[in-house]
């Protein structure tokens, strides 16, 4: 079981400065800095609720976890309506159910728990391979498990919600968890909407128009990485999440109801601009990738950054569209006194949109390096990473890309992490960075 952040280490390449070291128990890292209310200690035995119409299912994972050396305390309920009333009298840190059950199916549960007790984490663990019965539980669960599965990934995947959990117990945070999928740009959800009505819809002009979406490419990243589909590497890219799940996964999505939906006008803050937000996430994407390339990383690699340049500022529009009013606070902040962006979220909320981000794609199983790189690409000094070039390119893209459009005054050197660039050698790289991006 995991009780701490332990450090691993990726090469995406044969180059030693692309080295990426992320640390898996990402919220507990992001939540250093943050005031809670109530914390939990990794070391007391944590409560799950196995819901599942098979008894003989329940019988072999209670035998499982008799022999792990970890301590968890279970319970076990064979259908949705009975694990509504041991909900209602005790407390649990994870539910874990089936998706098909007679009554009330694992879609209906989940989404009742959802509602009623957003700090629990929701997991599928089902044999199921009805893609209709999976996207009905699709908004409702964080992670997904095949059966069968063995008890060795099943503890990893729990150890991890473990940590989850501590996040969802922060006042700063718990909404994160109730948010089921980001709204999706409207051009582009209708221009996909109408691609996937095509009896035999080309797969490039998909991938091209998921990769300008950052809703619609965090719920196929999170669909490809579930333990359901029995992935051992990670997949990182929209090219790589389209190619695992097939194309007609990936229509069965876009037509289902309430998995992607566009973004109205009058869902948002007052003040936040979308086409401004879309178009610096869009911009950042395409600099961090140009940036990697001066420096000749693979096109792997740079693959990689662009979705994180994407992503990185998934949080804003999070808070824009599920805490209007508080945004709207933010951004009055920003106006009446004079205050940054990040400073105005931390005076405001608590917490900063970076923060936010990163745990909301924390919550999806997304690869770890694009989790740390959207929870610092402000500070990146504050990344218990090592030193990553990869990071460095986004920030750098992040802050030029800012100052191109006039938002943050004329210099960037005021905006930049200069301790973290100059820690890895790369102050004299930064007029030319600087160039690529504005020019």
């Amino acid at each position: 079981m995991i009780v701490g952040p332990a450090a691993r280490t990726g090469r995406l390449t044969g180059d030693p400065r692309f080295v990426v070291k992320f640390f898996v128990s990402t919220p507990v890292n992001l939540m250093k800095s943050l005031p809670h209310k109530r914390v939990m200690s990794l070391t007391v035995p944590k409560k799950i609720l196995f819901v599942d119409d098979n008894p003989q299912v329940l019988e072999g994972l209670e035998r499982m976890f008799s022999m792990l050396e970890e301590p968890w305390v279970l319970a076990f309920s064979n259908s949705g309506v009975d694990a509504l009333a041991q909900l209602r009298t005790q407390e649990f840190d994870i539910i874990v159910t089936d998706v098909r059950m007679p009554g009330m199916s694992g879609a209906q549960l989940l989404q009742l728990v959802q509602q009623q007790y957003p700090d629990i984490v929701r997991i599928i663990l089902s044999g199921q391979r009805d893609n209709d019965a999976i996207f009905r539980s699709f908004n409702h669960a964080h992670q997904y498990l095949s059966k069968p599965c063995s008890a060795r990934e099943l503890e990893r995947v729990l150890a991890h919600a473990c940590t989850l959990r501590e996040a969802l117990l922060n006042e700063h945070l718990s909404y994160v968890a109730e948010v089921a999928t980001l709204p999706s740009v409207p051009d582009i959800y209708r221009q996909l909407i109408d691609l996937m009505a095509d009896e035999l819809p080309p797969i490039d002009r998909a991938v091209r128009l998921i990769k300008q979406d950052v809703g619609i490419s965090v719920k196929l990243l999170q669909l490809a990485n579930s333990a359901r589909l029995g992935k051992r590497e990670p997949v990182y890219t929209v090219e790589q999440a389209v190619a695992d799940l097939g194309l007609e996964t990936v229509r069965s999505l876009a037509i289902a109801d309430e998995v992607f939906y566009p973004l109205e006008p009058e869902s948002h803050a007052v003040g936040f601009n979308s086409v401004d937000w879309w178009r610096h996430s869009m911009d950042v994407s395409y600099y961090t990738g140009e940036l990697l390339n001066l420096e000749k990383a693979d096109r792997e690699y740079s693959a990689i950054a662009k979705v994180s340049g994407l992503l990185h500022d998934c949080g804003t529009l999070l808070l824009a569209t599920q805490r209007p009013a508080d945004y709207e606070q933010v951004l009055a902040a920003v106006t009446e006194k004079g205050l940054s962006l990040y400073d105005a979220e931390t005076e405001v909320l608590g917490v900063t949109h970076a923060q936010v981000g990163a745990y909301y794609l924390e919550l999806r199983e997304i690869p770890p390096p694009i989790v740390e790189a959207t929870g610092f690409h402000h500070q990146p000094s504050s990344s218990p990473a090592m030193k990553s070039i990869f990071l460095a390119a986004l920030h750098a893209a992040d802050v030029f890309t800012i100052v191109k459009r006039s938002a943050m005054g004329s210099n960037p050197f005021d905006y930049l992490d200069l301790p973290y660039l100059k820690s890895m050698g790369l102050e004299a790289k930064i007029p030319t960075w600087l160039r690529c991006c504005v020019s």
